[in-house]
């Protein structure tokens, strides 16, 4: 975005400098603005050509992109290929509107007040109606066509130019007929991912459904690659934010694990909706209600892609979609909820950071019931130690009671309360009973998780609880905290996209055989529990910490002796 920005400043200022040293005269500006124009919409029109082989420019540069200095160059290059040329355009074309249209005024200053005046009207008109209301009917490329139209006017409006004004409608309808853009060329992450994302040979993309919306472009697709089973992807902007295999355990294990933590919660509330199956998970409880607030509307229309994992949500009598920002919602709403699902894109997505601050997390604590319980997903990697000892101190900095549940190699969840989060032997057993109740959690369970109860599933993914926290993380010496007005994440997060070794493993895994001992020793011992510590020996196994691994090897033959 500080990219696109100074570039488009740069571009504008230049551009009205340019004809000021320029200077052409009064007989022979119409001639000058209407050669500006064309050159303005052949400009763009070349850009959106060049898009997907700039995309694939950039991601050939990702591993170089870990130096700061050089990201920016490379940010400020792929700007100014779309931009440059049509930004001097148009500050060019500002000063010459201005001089053409003084003469109907007294004096100068009145000329430029009055173009400047319909100028910000004419911005403010498009801010209000581009992205909420025509972005998603008509798509980027209409809309930008459309402004060519526009442009195409200027010459007319100066009552000469029909020449210039056809030849820029008839580029327009020549590029209406033969740009068909595939959504695959520019929304794969190619940015992200890097080259070798793009498919190649046996690997195939197909595209299932495509969107662009007033906050994202909402890509769904099939990807098959040889030797593996094809999975259904959900992409915003590029990047997968959910998927029908490789991101199950995460999708489920949010809307499982609260409610084992909290067997009796029935109103929940899920802040994004995802691939929906987080949803899915929470209605499988006949006597729970689901609110999901959701910003961008083509995520909700791509669910359908997903029915066979999240089960329908929006079909069922017991949810409620709230298009809405979900901090927005979390501060304006009087509604109280058991528990609240937080799962927003990363924080170094611009605009996500928000929902990882002190302040969000006070306003969700107004809105739990007395135990409620707040689930937030981090991730570990992309994110350095201290940033993500960053959020884990904002967090504490609320709640009495924080915890940390790690599902896979990459994902935690984040767990917040004001009363003990650890179940006691009376809760565990209320939630077996719970769960014992509902087959298809009962088969997720089994199938995704290799756990055969709830006191396995709780036992293999809880990390740490207040006592690990304290000694990793002690409260007295923790300073720093992510407020609104210290929004730390949104800069720094993005400085870890590129990095390599450990600036992207996030949190150091702290290992804490105490906490399972005490979990054992509280809720008895039963052989289906072994299950959960050789999860756990291969975690710490692919994460190539074999100490850890052989503890919990050493802890699980204790227990069978």
């Amino acid at each position: 975005y500080a990219a696109v920005l100074a570039v488009f400043l740069v571009g504008i200022s230049a551009g009205s400098y340019a004809f000021q040293r320029l200077a052409p005269s009064d007989g022979a500006l119409p001639r000058w603005v209407a050669g500006c124009v064309l050159l303005l919409a052949l400009t763009t029109l070349l850009g959106i050509a060049l898009t997907p082989a700039l995309a694939r420019w950039v991601a050939a540069t990702n591993e170089a992109r870990s130096s700061g200095f050089f990201n920016a160059l490379v940010c400020m290059g792929a700007s100014s290929v779309l931009e440059l040329v049509p930004t001097l355009c148009m500050g060019f074309l500002f000063p010459a509107v201005v001089q053409t249209t003084r003469a109907g005024f007294d004096d100068s200053a009145r000329a430029v007040g009055t173009v400047q005046a319909w100028n910000t009207a004419g911005g403010v008109l498009c801010a209000l109606c581009t992205a909420p209301l025509l972005l998603g009917r008509f798509g980027a490329l209409a809309l930008v066509f459309a402004a060519l139209v526009g442009y195409a006017g200027v010459p007319l409006a100066l009552h000469r130019g029909r020449a210039a004004c056809a030849a820029v409608l008839g580029l327009v309808a020549l590029a209406a007929l033969l740009f068909e853009r595939d959504p695959r060329d520019t929304n794969l992450g190619l940015f992200l991912y890097g080259a070798d994302s793009y498919p190649t040979g046996e690997e195939r993309v197909e595209t299932l459904f495509f969107q662009e919306g007033p906050t994202s472009n909402v890509l769904v697709a099939r990807e098959t690659h040889p030797g593996t089973q094809s999975t259904i992807t959900l992409r915003v902007n590029g990047k997968i934010d959910g998927s029908d295999i490789t991101d199950m355990s995460t999708q489920l294990a949010s809307g499982y694990l609260p409610l084992a933590l909290r067997p009796q919660a029935s109103e929940v509330l899920i802040i994004g909706f995802g691939t929906g199956t987080t949803a899915g998970a929470c209605l499988g409880f006949a006597d729970v209600n689901v609110d999901c607030c959701e910003i961008e509307p083509g995520i909700l229309a791509a669910s359908p892609w997903f029915h066979h994992v999240n089960r329908a949500p929006e079909e069922s009598p017991r949810y409620r979609t709230i298009l809405d920002d979900g901090r927005n919602y979390v501060r304006g709403t009087d509604a109280r909820y058991d528990l609240v699902i937080s799962e927003p894109s990363n924080p170094w997505i611009a605009g996500t950071a928000n929902l990882f601050t002190v302040e969000f997390f006070e306003a969700v604590q107004e809105r739990l019931e007395p135990g409620g319980l707040l689930l937030q997903w981090l991730q570990k990697y992309a994110l350095s130690h201290d940033e993500y000892a960053l959020v884990l101190a904002s967090l504490r900095s609320v709640y009495a009671h924080v915890a940390i549940a790690l599902i896979d190699t990459d994902d935690t969840l984040l767990l917040a309360s004001d009363a003990p989060i650890v179940p006691a032997r009376a809760v565990i057993e209320l939630a077996e009973a719970r769960f014992a109740g509902n087959a298809r959690a009962q088969e997720d369970l089994s199938s995704v998780f290799e756990l055969e109860d709830v006191r396995s599933f709780v036992l293999a993914h809880l990390l740490l609880d207040d006592a690990g926290l304290e000694r990793m993380l002690p409260r007295a010496t923790t300073r720093a905290l992510h407020t609104d007005d210290n929004l730390r994440l949104e800069f720094d997060a993005p400085a870890y996209l590129f990095q390599s070794g450990p600036m992207r493993r996030g949190i150091q895994l702290e290992i804490d055989i105490q906490l399972y001992q005490r979990l054992i020793a509280g809720w008895g011992w039963t052989p289906s529990q072994a299950a959960a510590l050789d999860a756990w020996s291969r975690t710490y196994q692919e994460l190539g910490v074999g100490q850890a691994a052989q503890l919990f090897r050493d802890l699980r033959l204790s227990y069978d002796e």
